[in-house]
C-alpha cells in the first residue's frame, strides 16, 4: 500500500484495516522513522487486490457493455477456442493439416490429415455449418483416418499418463507416449517421415521413418528400458541410434517418464531387512 495512493486516505470507507510497523522495526532505522512510520505493514479487510479488480471489470463490462478481459473472463465459456461441431484447421507440412476439435467428453481431440482428407471435412462442415457433419457421416470418416495413425487420437475420452518429471531419465524408468500427442507417417513426397503433432500446444515435429515402430511398440503399452533395448536389437538397429532418439523424443514431448526404479532410502531398508530375516527364520527346514 503506498502512502499517496488515492485509497490509502479512504480505508475506512472501502472497508479495510491498514496495520502499521512496529516500533522495534521502524527503530532499526531511526533517522528514516518520520517516513516509515506512514508506511503500511499490511492491510486487513475484503475487498483487497484482485476482489477488487473484478469488481471493477464486472461493473465497466455491466456499463459499457464489453468484456473487460477477454480471456479466462468472469463470463462462461469465454477462453474457449475449439468448437464442438467443427474441427479448426491449421496447416503443419507440404498439405497436412492439424484437425482439432472439442470432443463430446469435453477434451480436445485432433487428427491429423492430409490435403484431400482436410478438403473433405471443410467441404461436409460447410454445407451444414449450423449443427455440423452428421455422426453417420463423420465417424466412418473419423475412424479411417484415426487407423491410419501410428498414434491414434483418443476420440471419446481424454487419455490419462502418469507422467515423472526427470530432465534426465534414471536407468530401469518406464517411457510411455505422452497423453496429448499424436503421430502419422506422411507419403512418398515427404520421404515417409513421421509427423507428430501435439494437440494441447498445437507444436509439430518430424522424425525419420526408423522411428515409426518404436512409436507404435511404445503406444501399446508402458515400456521399460530392457523391453525397448530387446526390441530394438530385434530390428537389427544399432542401441547407440535408441539412446538418441529416445533423447530427441523425451526432449520435444513426445514420450514422458511414467516410473522411475523404485530406490530405498536407508530407513526405508531396514524394516524390508527385518522382514526377509523373518521370513528365513519361519521357513521349514526340509531333510531326507
Amino acid at each position: 500500500m503506498q502512502p499517496e495512493a488515492p485509497i490509502y486516505h479512504k480505508l475506512e470507507q472501502m472497508g479495510l484495516t491498514g496495520k502499521k510497523w512496529d516500533d522495534e522495526y521502524l527503530d532499526t532505522a531511526p533517522q528514516f522513522k518520520d517516513i516509515s512510520s506512514n508506511v503500511l505493514c499490511s492491510v486487513e479487510g475484503s475487498s483487497q487486490g484482485a476482489e477488487r479488480t473484478g469488481r471493477v471489470n464486472m461493473v465497466r463490462s455491466i456499463m459499457t457493455d464489453d468484456l473487460t478481459v477477454k480471456d479466462y473472463s468472469f463470463e462462461s465459456g469465454a477462453e474457449e477456442t475449439l468448437a464442438l461441431h467443427e474441427f479448426d484447421f491449421d496447416h503443419l507440412f507440404e498439405g497436412w493439416h492439424l484437425a482439432r476439435k472439442k470432443s463430446s467428453a469435453g477434451h480436445a481431440y485432433g487428427v491429423l490429415m492430409t490435403q484431400q482428407e482436410t478438403e473433405e471435412m471443410t467441404e461436409l462442415q460447410a454445407a451444414d455449418p449450423l449443427t455440423g457433419v452428421a455422426d453417420s457421416i463423420l465417424m466412418p470418416i473419423l475412424d479411417r483416418i484415426e487407423a491410419a495413425h501410428l498414434i491414434p487420437p483418443s476420440r471419446f475420452s481424454p487419455r490419462v499418463v502418469r507422467s515423472v518429471y526427470r530432465h534426465v531419465p534414471a536407468a530401469g524408468s518406464v517411457y510411455a507416449v505422452s497423453p496429448f500427442v499424436i503421430a502419422r507417417r506422411m507419403g512418398w513426397k515427404q520421404r515417409h517421415r513421421v509427423l507428430i503433432a501435439n494437440i494441447a500446444s498445437g507444436h509439430n515435429y518430424q522424425e525419420a521413418p526408423g522411428v515409426g515402430p518404436l512409436l507404435s511398440f511404445l503406444n501399446s503399452e508402458p515400456r521399460t528400458d530392457a523391453e525397448l533395448q530387446k526390441f530394438w536389437e530385434a530390428l537389427g538397429s544399432p542401441e547407440q541410434r535408441l539412446r538418441k532418439m529416445m533423447g530427441e523424443l523425451l526432449e520435444n514431448g513426445t514420450l514422458v517418464i511414467c516410473q522411475e526404479p523404485m530406490q530405498l532410502t536407508e530407513q526405508q531398508m531396514m524394516p524390508e531387512a527385518a522382514r526377509a530375516v523373518s521370513r528365513s527364520v519361519s521357513l521349514p527346514v526340509l531333510t531326507r
